[in-house]
């Protein structure tokens, strides 16, 4: 699987953010998040076609800083944050996009293939700027077999 390069415009956002530590069997504590945040999602003013999961600096063993949000169109940039959410801001970026199909319980196949391609490819370098997970209306459940949705990664070129 080779990503697609793509240079994104900036994107503004409404969502939850928590804290949560990486281990080898996964993070189970980002569902509870997205249920969470689901049950939310109509607090925020607006139709909202896309969400996106922001991950901030992952490293196995650490914590970090992982946002369920939904991105908000040019209209509703000026829309209030409901309370113990935050409204955040991912610069323009270039990012290497791969596309996971299938249940979330193989998504570890295809971080396997993101790492091989990182490590592999001559052309990019993971940049320092959060990952993103897109989800629009290819999501169609956790466990579907029919399940699409893009991990963008942050690259520059070597």
């Amino acid at each position: 699987m080779n990503p697609v390069i793509e240079s994104k415009p900036a994107y503004h956002a409404i969502g939850l953010r928590q804290t949560h530590v990486y281990s080898e069997g996964g993070i189970p504590s980002i569902v509870d998040q997205w249920s969470l945040f689901m049950s939310r999602i109509g607090e925020i003013q607006g139709q909202h076609a896309v969400t996106i999961g922001v991950c901030y600096d992952v490293q196995p063993g650490n914590p970090f800083e992982y946002v369920t949000a939904a991105v908000l169109t040019e209209a509703q940039l000026d829309s209030p944050v409901p309370e113990s959410m935050c409204k955040i801001f991912l610069k323009p970026q270039t990012y290497a996009i791969f596309t996971h199909t299938g249940p979330i319980s193989d998504l570890g196949a295809t971080y396997k293939v993101i790492s091989e391609w990182l490590a592999n490819n001559e052309t990019y370098v993971r940049a320092q700027a959060p990952e993103l997970e897109y989800y629009d209306s290819r999501y169609t459940g956790n466990e579907r077999a029919d399940n699409e949705f893009d991990i963008y990664i942050p690259v520059v070129s070597q």
